[in-house]
């Protein structure tokens, strides 16, 4: 038997896998945030878009 569409809905639950298991290297990450960031367009082009990324030991502190 299939659930109905509401269900479903009420028992759906969202599932976080945070790891410090890095697919990418940390300069491929900045390098495409920075794309990101400076090429979305923003309300009125107000450019005020801020990104804070801590990796390494910063990293590894915050988390603790």
């Amino acid at each position: 038997m299939t659930k109905s569409f509401y269900e479903a809905v009420e028992g759906r639950r969202s599932i976080y896998g945070l790891s410090d298991d890095f697919v990418i290297s940390d300069e491929r990450l900045q390098e495409v945030l920075h794309i990101a960031i400076t090429s979305v367009p923003s309300a009125f082009n107000s450019q005020s878009g801020r990104l804070f990324v801590s990796l390494g030991d910063y990293n590894e502190e915050f988390w603790k």
